[in-house]
């Protein structure tokens, strides 16, 4: 359901992965061999193994509600039972799909498009609804959150650190700063997750995170990760008391992120993978055709563990 990020199609998520480690480049076409019994290749981690959360952008959205069983979609979801969680290393559960209001539609989004979308999907059941300062849509966001009927504590609401080149120097007290001007925006008392939106800024990246851990003891944010971090800026953290929960990071079968993937498996950390169905061009990829075939599931379907489960 969302990308929670920057672009789905095309282009460099905002910030992601510019220095030391950045991923290797993922194949343009998948194996010609059958696929094992999860995943789509065995570079693909297993949902049983690595947990990954999709988010999805709102473009993406409705296609991907269309893979849900036909039942299901004849009434409201938050009829449903309580969404599919995850268990993160610091005790809370989180809602394995999100409804984001980030990448291509963004746009859309800042110009007063987020306050519907959130709410139509709340009103079919998203739990999960994933945000951004860099976004711009966080005022539109939280009013959605107020306004649609749902207690607060049965949502889960995500937001993040702007993080870039037109952000750089943001120390302990500018993060803190910035998260309290978030909550400003959403109306709200706290975040149920806070990201470091991406390790851009190299000076800086233990005092944000230093940051981070002390909102969470303020209870301004009830768990804290980062966004586009590669295995080599999760490692400067490794020596700090709290490690992230949350790793979110661009994540599909021709992204795989190998490296990146092995270091939060080793550490408990959770990826969140956003983009998770790839490029729509890639969809016309005739492994990913075959393999849905064989399956009798849409080709969007396939390339997920979580949805072809």
């Amino acid at each position: 359901m969302r990308s929670t990020a920057m672009e789905v199609e095309g282009g460099r998520p905002f910030g992601q992965l510019q220095e030391e480690e950045a991923p290797t480049e993922a194949p343009t076409a998948l194996e010609e061999e059958a696929p094992p019994e999860k995943g789509m290749s065995a570079e693909v981690p297993s949902s049983r193994s690595t947990p990954l959360i999709f988010a999805i952008g709102a473009t993406a959205m409705f296609a991907t509600l269309a893979l849900w069983p036909p039942s299901t979609l004849r009434r409201p979801l938050s009829a449903s039972p309580q969404p599919l969680t995850l268990g993160l290393s610091d005790g809370r559960a989180l809602p394995r799909i999100a409804f984001g209001t980030g990448g291509r539609d963004k746009e859309q989004y800042r110009a007063g498009a987020a306050y519907p979308a959130v709410l139509d999907a709340i009103s079919i059941g998203m739990r999960h609804i994933d945000t951004a300062a860099f976004y711009g849509d966080e005022a539109e966001v939280g009013r959605a959150v107020r306004d649609s009927g749902v207690s607060r504590e049965a949502l889960w609401v995500t937001s993040k650190l702007a993080v870039g080149p037109n952000t750089l120097g943001m120390g302990f007290n500018e993060t803190l700063s910035a998260l309290n001007a978030s909550l400003s925006r959403l109306g709200l008392t706290y975040v149920d997750l806070y990201l470091i939106h991406s390790p851009f800024d190299r000076s800086r990246r233990i005092e944000q995170w230093r940051a981070l851990v002390h909102a969470k003891q303020a209870g301004l944010a009830r768990s804290i990760g980062v966004s586009n971090y590669g295995a080599a800026h999760l490692r400067e953290l490794e020596a700090e008391p709290e490690q992230p929960v949350v790793n979110q990071i661009e994540l599909h079968p021709w992204l795989q992120q190998a490296p990146t993937v092995a270091y939060c498996r080793a550490h408990g950390i959770a990826l969140e993978a956003y983009g998770p169905l790839g490029p729509s061009a890639n969809w016309k990829d005739p492994t990913l055709h075959r393999i849905a075939q064989a399956r009798g599931r849409p080709v969007q379907q396939v390339s997920q563990p979580e949805l072809s489960e």
